[in-house]
Parts: structure tokens; C-alpha cells; sequence
């Protein structure tokens, strides 16, 4: 512990015998410290020096003891006092400990209480340093976080606003604490709003995450995810109750909120664009139907073949010349459903064609 915080301890009381046997115990308790016989001097080292604790007698000479603490606290707010009574003092626990001292010690006292007293003073100051440390950390994440982070009270208003609420819906923390969170809600969404925060109040397991749309400063309207977490004592009950009927059981609530605006929009799109691709869809069917009655309507043969003389497509008619049933002849070879030869002959016209560019007429039947 002295390693970590190294506290400088400053012992004030004009009874020289005191103020020599109280800075001893300190020095061998192995923590820096100095001595004065007077607030006045006190006042004046504490201008010139730093100390983190002062240890000092409450009845002396011109400015006494809470005296002296007050006008040392206005200049250094951070120093911690231990305030030594004698036996006969005037002055009350609670008096001191009102007046800004964090512990007091009764004359006369054993090293060992005065070790236990600035132990637990050292041991408060770095525990407060690590809060301080700790919050200003969070306090750094919270605001460069690109969400809406915030707390609500039982009655619905915000308690707390951080992260990104300028930056998103335009209004300053300053503008909102105090005021109902529905002041910031799509007016058609009030109502689900209401439910939601009712729901955190009176259901054991409420929902955790929902949609709302909220309004910026500008009047224009924002989709968020909020994700909420209860801060209760355990309650069931219905979430039908009216907004301001409170419940000493919720504590409140703490959520985030984050800017879905662009994925509500991309959702949009993407589904009008599903909806837009099924009308496509529908109408080639209805095109794809037209042309294959057309295809199988007409009184010419019409075959579809592949490069490779596949039949691909064959109509009512062409099956008919071919003497085959219909459908039958899909998947054969052009040149013999027609000639019955192979493809070698230098009779078929569809061969010349694709070889030469030229067509030369010709008999295809048998």
C-alpha cells in the first residue's frame, strides 16, 4: 500500500510533546510526513507543498482545528483530515465528521489506532482513485460510442444520456434529463413505447430488445434497436398499468439505443425488390406459357437443336412428320429422327450450314 499511493501526511497541534510522538509513529509506519504548531503555519506549508492527509488536533492556540480544516478543504478539496480530540473536547463524532473530517482519534491514542485510522484512509483513497480512473474510462467509451446509451428513473425520464444523442437525434443531454423518454418518440410509436417500459417494470422476464422510431431535433424520423435492461428489486404485475403508476420495487431502466435508419432502408428496398422480382417472374411465366402455345399451335414442324445436333425443343407438328409420339423425340439426334444416318453425310443441309455459313436445299425427310 505505501509503495502504490506513497501518501505525504501532514501532523498540526501546538502541544510539541503531541506533535513529536504522533509524527514518530508515522515515521515508522514508513510514510513521508512533516509537522507544524499552528493552522495558521498549516495554511502556509499546504500553499508551498504537497500533502494528502492531514492529522491534526481540534482545540489549539488562534484558528482551531475545524477552522483550519474548512480553509485548508476550499484551497485543496482533495485532502483527507483525522481530527485528534482530547477527552474533555466539546466537539461531538458527528460534529467533526460534518465539518469534512473523515475519521477522528481520541488523546491519548496507541500507534496502533492511529495505523488502523490512516490505513483505512489510504485504503479509501485508492480505491477512490480507481473509481475515478474507472469512470472516466467508461466516460470515454460512452461518449465516442456511435449508440445512444441512457438510464430512465420509475417515472419514465431520463437520468442519464451519453454516447451519440447530439450527434443522431440533435439534442444535448442538458436538453433531455428530467424529461419523459417518450419527448424524443415517433408519435405513432408513444404507445408501444409506453408498453415496453411498463413491460421492464412488471414482467419477470421482459423484452429485451425492440424497435422504435425516434424524432430528431429537426422533426425527422430515426429507426432504432433498443436493447434494455431492467434496474429493479424483483417484481411481477401487470403491463397494462398506467405510465405513472410507481413501483417501489423498479429502480429504472438502462438501455441502448442504436441507428438502424440505413438497415430499415436497405430492408425496404431489398423487399420491394423481392416483391419486383416475383412480379418479373410471374409475368415470364405467363410469357414462357404464351410462346410454348404458340410453339406447339403452329402448323410448320419447328424443332430447337444444340450445336451438337440435339433435339432441345420439338413441336406437335415436327413429332407428327416424324412419326413419332409427341415429346418423344427430345434428346435424339436431330439426323436421326430425319435420315436415319449418322452425321457424316455431306446431305445434310443443317451440317453445311453451320460448316459453311451456306444453305443448300435439300431433302431432310426419309
Amino acid at each position: 500500500m505505501k509503495e502504490q499511493t506513497s501518501p505525504r501526511i501532514l501532523v498540526v497541534d501546538d502541544d510539541e510533546s503531541v506533535r513529536k510522538t504522533t509524527t514518530r509513529m508515522i515515521l515508522r509506519m514508513g510514510y513521508p510526513r512533516d509537522a507544524v504548531s499552528s493552522g495558521e503555519e498549516a495554511l502556509e506549508k499546504l500553499q508551498r507543498e504537497r500533502f494528502d492527509i492531514v492529522v491534526s488536533d481540534i482545540a489549539m492556540e488562534g484558528m482551531n482545528g475545524l477552522e483550519f480544516m474548512e480553509k485548508a478543504k476550499e484551497r485543496s478539496p482533495q485532502l483527507d483530515f483525522i481530527i485528534m480530540t482530547g477527552y474533555t473536547s466539546e466537539y461531538s463524532y458527528t460534529d467533526i465528521v460534518k465539518a469534512g473530517a473523515i475519521d477522528y482519534l481520541a488523546k491519548p491514542f496507541e500507534r496502533a489506532e492511529l495505523q488502523a485510522r490512516l490505513e483505512r484512509v489510504i485504503k479509501e483513497r485508492h480505491l477512490l482513485r480507481q473509481l475515478k480512473e474507472s469512470e472516466k474510462r467508461y466516460s470515454a467509451l460512452v461518449e465516442s460510442s456511435p449508440d445512444i446509451i441512457y438510464t430512465l428513473d420509475p417515472e419514465g425520464k431520463f437520468s442519464f444520456i451519453g454516447g451519440a444523442m447530439e450527434k443522431l437525434l440533435g439534442f444535448s443531454s442538458e436538453e433531455l434529463v428530467g424529461k419523459h423518454f417518450t419527448s424524443v418518440v415517433y408519435p405513432e410509436d408513444i404507445e408501444k413505447a409506453h408498453w415496453h417500459l411498463n413491460e421492464q417494470k412488471t414482467r419477470e422476464q421482459p423484452s429485451k430488445r425492440f424497435e422504435l422510431r425516434l424524432k430528431t431535433k429537426e422533426g425527422e424520423t430515426k429507426s432504432f434497436e433498443v436493447y434494455c435492461m431492467v434496474m429493479d428489486l424483483s417484481t411481477l404485475g401487470n403491463c397494462n398499468q398506467p405510465i405513472n403508476l410507481k413501483d417501489e420495487t423498479f429502480l429504472g431502466a438502462h438501455a441502448v439505443a442504436r441507428d438502424v435508419t440505413q438497415r430499415k432502408w436497405a430492408e425496404e428496398a431489398l423487399l420491394e425488390s423481392h416483391d419486383e422480382l416475383e412480379r418479373t417472374l410471374s409475368e415470364l411465366k405467363e410469357t414462357q406459357k404464351y410462346i410454348s402455345n404458340i410453339f406447339q399451335a403452329a402448323g410448320d414442324a419447328i424443332r430447337v437443336i444444340d450445336k451438337d445436333f440435339n433435339i432441345l425443343r420439338a413441336n406437335i407438328e415436327m413429332d407428327r412428320l416424324a412419326g413419332m409420339p409427341i415429346g418423344e423425340s427430345v434428346g435424339k439426334k436431330c439426323y436421326e429422327i430425319l435420315r436415319g444416318e449418322s452425321c457424316d453425310t455431306d446431305k445434310c443441309a443443317l451440317r453445311q450450314v453451320l460448316a459453311g455459313g451456306k444453305y443448300r436445299k435439300d431433302s431432310l425427310w426419309r
